[in-house]
Parts: structure tokens; sequence; C-alpha cells
């Protein structure tokens, strides 16, 4: 964490990779992060993994001492609306942790009326509007179309360039492009090209409203399953 990477009360902020990628790890350690650093408490809705399971991998990451303000919530089937009543609930919030964003249930009503692509439009300013009125940030993982992944592999030397023109015609995240006001995009090369040494991971900055864009190089610590800022 960094100036460039900054998370600011009432933003709604959204890491975007492939399965596996690790989007759910560096949400944890963002987590973490924020509990350190804050006498906040930190909420992370977890609608693929079991509370037991979130709460053992901040064990390992963090030597059997995650921080004590971080709650997790596993009840499964999850609207926004119920998300919104659940952090209301939740005294002294600090922010709101989200894995992920197409494992959010819509309302009975839009389910009946809209394509599931528009159900995720709809949430997603959703859940803009949720973090401007909770006045904490609301971080939403959320993978991204395979599409973009290859482009991206394909193209990498030019796409930093203009990742974000790339990012919102082939993520396939639609208005969740528009509505977030940071969209950081995790790729790692040994994941994907089955490479030998060492495990880095970049931390592509897409959209900031509040700084700077670009890119992060991260350390992917496997025995952990945590990221660490790459020192050289």
């Amino acid at each position: 964490m960094n100036q460039t990477t900054t998370l600011v009360n009432g933003a709604f902020a959204v890491i975007a990779s492939r399965p596996a990628m690790g989007k759910t790890t560096l949400a944890l350690d963002i987590a973490e992060y924020l509990a350190q650093h804050s006498d906040k408490n930190i909420l992370i809705v977890t609608l693929e993994n079991s509370k037991e399971q979130i709460f053992s991998r901040l064990q390992k990451a963090y030597n059997n001492h995650p921080h004590k303000n971080i709650f997790i919530c596993d009840e499964g089937k999850m609207t926004v609306k119920t998300i919104r009543e659940l952090c209301e609930r939740t005294e002294n919030l600090g922010a709101v942790i989200i894995d992920y964003l197409q494992l959010i249930s819509s309302e009975e009503k839009q389910s009946k009326t809209m394509t599931r692509y528009d159900q995720l439009n709809y949430i997603s300013g959703e859940l803009k509007t949720m973090a401007r009125n909770l006045n904490v940030p609301v971080i939403c993982t959320s993978q991204v179309s395979r599409k973009f992944e290859i482009r991206w592999r394909e193209n990498k030397q030019i796409m930093h360039e203009f990742v974000m023109h790339e990012f919102a015609d082939f993520s396939g995240l639609g208005a969740v492009v528009e509505d977030a006001d940071q969209i950081i995009f995790l790729y790692r090369d040994c994941y994907n090209l089955e490479t030998p040494g060492e495990e880095t991971a970049e931390c592509i900055i897409v959209k900031n409203r509040y700084g700077d864009v670009g890119t992060i190089k991260l350390r992917w610590d496997p025995e952990r399953v945590a990221f660490s800022l790459w020192e050289d």
C-alpha cells in the first residue's frame, strides 16, 4: 500500500483478474493492512469460501495472528441490500471487502426481468451508492474475461499505455468500469506461462480517481499465500 493505492472513504474499488490469480489473497492482504493501521473494524463478506477457510488463510499469511478487528461473514447468498444491512449493523466500520462480484445475488424482481449482465451492472451501481452512503471504502473482487487476459499477455509491452481503453472494451465488466473509482488488474506471468523462477505479480492500477495509474510489482509468497511489495 502506498500513495498510488490509497483507499478513500466512500470509494468503490475493484480488484479484477482471471480465476486463481490471487485476487482473494490481495483483498485479504488489504484487509489486514487496513486493520493494522486503523482502529476501525474491517468487514469481509465471502460469497465463495467459508469463514473458516478465510480465517485459516489469514492465520497462515500472518503467523497465526490475523488482526482482531477483522470480521468475516459467509452467509452465502446475499444481495447488495443484505450486505448493506450487515454493514449498518457493524459498529465502527472502516471498510468492506466483498469476494466476489459475480456471486452477489440480485433481488427477486431484477432476477426475473433482467439478464445476468444487466443485473451485474445494476449491482455495480448499488455498490457505488453503498460506499458513498456508508462513507467507507468498498472493495470488491471480480473476474474478468479470458479475452482480456489473452490480449494483455500478447500485447503486454504496449498495453500499459492504453490499458483503460482496452479494459473497458474487453474485460466483460460493463458498467463496473464506469462505476468504480479505482480498478486494479492483477496478473501473474508465472501462473499463466508456468515459467520457473521467482513468483512475481503485477498490480496494474487501471483507473484511479484519487491518484496515479501505473503498475506496482509484487512478490508472491506461495508458502504464506500472500503478496508483498517487491524489493530489488
